[in-house]
């Protein structure tokens, strides 16, 4: 599941755009700089062992993307819908070989391209682990299930631009994303 990586690298290209031999001398050679610059793409590892706690697997994924946080589920969920709040597992200081009947142990390449469906997707076939994505959204946290699409970057991003916003309504409930 590991995809290469890109290094940042600026690009500089001349062109020789000569059309043909009858082009006059003062339009034989035109030259174009272009910079290209390639996005860093580094994936994360998450280590998933079943001494590991629910709070250690939340740091280490908050760590890469501080406005997203991991909540896990004693249920499984369908693509594109919520939880219920009833599974919610609430004590993060749980390990992770209590909530399964055979736990797995392994390694989990998260890059910050992949959609939000395809991380919950991950946990859910590797290590039979229920999880949702939760971004910041002012003072609250959202289930991201409406937007499943946008990759794990595009919903840190969300989660920052909400921190500039300031909210005069406070509640500490969680509240169902609907864009």
């Amino acid at each position: 599941m590991r995809r290469g990586r890109h290094p940042v690298t600026n690009v500089t290209v001349a062109f020789d755009c000569r059309h043909s031999a009858e082009s006059t001398p003062s339009h034989n050679f035109v030259a174009q700089t272009i910079d290209f610059q390639f996005k860093k793409h580094s994936a994360m590892k998450i280590q998933v062992f079943a001494d590991k706690t629910i709070a250690q697997i939340q740091e280490d994924f908050s760590q890469v993307f501080p406005c997203l946080k991991l909540v896990f589920f004693s249920k499984p969920h369908k693509a594109y819908k919520d939880s219920a709040a009833k599974h919610l597992i609430a004590d993060r200081t749980q390990t992770l070989g209590s909530l399964e009947k055979k736990p797995r142990s392994g390694e989990l390449y998260i890059e910050p391209e992949m959609p939000t469906w395809q991380v919950e997707r991950l946990f859910e076939e590797e290590f039979g682990l229920h999880v949702q994505v939760f971004r910041k959204s002012g003072n609250t946290w959202l289930e991201t299930s409406v937007t499943d699409d946008l990759t794990l970057e595009e919903q840190n991003i969300k989660g920052k631009a909400s921190e500039r916003h300031h909210f005069e309504f406070v509640d500490p409930l969680d509240y169902r994303e609907r864009d």
